[in-house]
């Protein structure tokens, strides 16, 4: 049960959080393409959001 809860409270964190900074990078360094990389900030913030929301409904 507190798995459950860490997770979706990572989820909310990197949703409030992370990854409103991870669309500032994106804007700054045009969605990665000034440091060469192959996915945008956003996408990875999203990505690990996604994930522990997973975890959240699907502790095993």
């Amino acid at each position: 049960m507190f798995e459950s809860l860490k997770s979706l409270g990572k989820a909310a964190i990197g949703l409030a959080i992370e990854t409103p900074l991870a669309l500032v990078k994106d804007v700054a360094t045009l969605g990665g393409a000034i440091t060469d990389r192959k996915e945008p900030y956003t996408v990875k913030s999203l990505k690990r959001v996604m994930k522990n929301v997973h975890d959240a409904a699907d502790p095993d």
